[in-house]
């Protein structure tokens, strides 16, 4: 991946170690994706009075929606939940 792709990202300074790698927004944008857990927990060390949700809402304020980073929550429950969904629904 080129560089100029990465400076077109929004990214959060001091959060390097929250990054997951990148994915796409309405499979147009690409776009950072963060460990929520790991993100939130550097907010609270960073900046306690800032979190996800207020960051996301700040962007989208300033008309950047479509560069907002993902935050995700890595949960391997939901993986087995949908599995098990799955072979419910299999006649």
């Amino acid at each position: 991946m080129s560089e100029d792709v990465y400076a077109e990202m929004l990214s959060i300074d001091g959060f390097e170690s929250a990054i997951l790698g990148t994915g796409t927004r309405d499979g147009e944008v690409e776009v950072l994706i963060y460990d929520g857990r790991q993100a939130a927990k550097l907010f609270e060390v960073l900046n306690p009075e800032v979190n996800i949700p207020l960051f996301l809402d700040y962007l989208s304020s300033i008309g950047e929606e479509r560069r907002m980073p993902i935050f995700v929550y890595l949960d391997e429950a939901v993986s087995n939940d949908v599995s098990r969904k799955q072979r419910l629904n299999v006649h």
